[in-house]
C-alpha cells in the first residue's frame, strides 16, 4: 500500500499526456481519429480502469469521508470516470453527410448501415475553408447549418459547426470532420451520449466546487488536508 500514491500518480500523468495527444489528433485528424487512435483505444480504458481502482481503494484506506470536501474531491474523479465508462458503452456515433441546400433527419451509424432518425432536421446552408495566409493550407472549416424544429411551431435556427466548436442539440453533438472536393458538402462526425456526458459534466461541477472550498479553507484558515499513509 505504500506505493499506492505513486501509482495513482503515474497513471494520472500518463492518463494527462494521453489526453493531451488526443486533443492534438484530433485537431490535425478529426475526432474519429482521436477516438479511435486513443479515447476509445484498449489501454487507454485500461489506464481510466486503474485509475478508479485506486481511487476507491484510497478512499477506503485513508478514510477520506472524515473531511467532506476531501472525500467528494476524489469521489468527483470516480464519478469523472464512470461517466466516460458509461459513454463508451452507452454512446452512439455515427457520420452525416450534407451537401448546401440540402437537409437530412437521419444519419448513419459507425457499424450499420442502416440510418438513425434524428428528433430534427439538419440543413446545410453554406461550407467555408479557411486558408493560412501565405501558404494556401486549411487552416479551418465551418458548416454554417441550420436546425429545423417542430417544437412550439416550426422553429429555424442557424449554428456555425467548426472544428473544436461542435454543435450541440437536443443531447446530440455534431463535430466538423471532413468536407467534400468541391467545398459544397460537409461530413459530420455525430455523437449522442446521453448518460455519461451530463454525468461527467456533473462530475466536473463538483470537482471545481471541492477544489475551490478546499483552496478557501486553505486561506482563510492556514489548513489543509494532510493524510498519512
Amino acid at each position: 500500500m505504500k506505493h499506492l500514491r505513486p501509482a495513482i500518480l503515474a497513471v494520472t500523468a500518463l492518463l494527462i499526456v494521453a489526453m493531451a495527444a488526443g486533443t492534438f489528433i484530433e485537431r490535425a485528424e478529426g475526432h474519429e481519429a482521436a477516438a479511435a487512435g486513443v479515447y476509445h483505444a484498449p489501454w487507454f480504458i485500461t489506464l481510466w480502469a486503474l485509475l478508479a481502482i485506486g481511487g476507491i481503494v484510497a478512499i477506503v484506506k485513508w478514510r477520506m469521508w472524515r473531511r467532506l470536501w476531501v472525500f467528494l474531491l476524489h469521489a468527483s474523479l470516480l464519478l469523472i470516470l464512470i461517466g466516460a465508462l458509461l459513454s463508451h458503452i452507452t454512446a452512439r456515433q455515427g457520420t452525416l453527410h450534407l451537401r448546401q441546400g440540402q437537409t437530412a433527419n437521419y444519419y448513419f451509424p459507425a457499424d450499420a448501415d442502416r440510418a438513425v432518425a434524428l428528433p430534427f432536421t439538419l440543413r446545410l446552408d453554406t461550407f467555408i475553408v479557411a486558408y493560412t495566409s501565405g501558404t494556401g493550407a486549411p487552416r479551418d472549416f465551418e458548416s454554417r447549418v441550420t436546425v429545423l424544429t417542430k417544437d412550439e411551431g416550426n422553429t429555424a435556427e442557424p449554428f456555425s459547426i467548426r472544428m473544436n466548436r461542435p454543435l450541440s442539440c437536443h443531447g446530440y453533438r455534431f463535430y466538423q470532420t471532413s468536407y467534400d472536393t468541391d467545398q459544397r458538402g460537409t461530413i459530420l462526425t455525430v455523437s449522442y451520449d446521453p448518460y455519461g456526458l451530463p454525468l461527467t459534466y456533473a462530475a466536473y461541477a463538483l470537482l471545481g466546487l471541492s477544489m475551490i472550498i478546499l483552496l478557501a479553507r486553505r486561506l482563510l484558515f492556514g489548513k489543509f488536508y494532510r493524510h498519512t499513509p
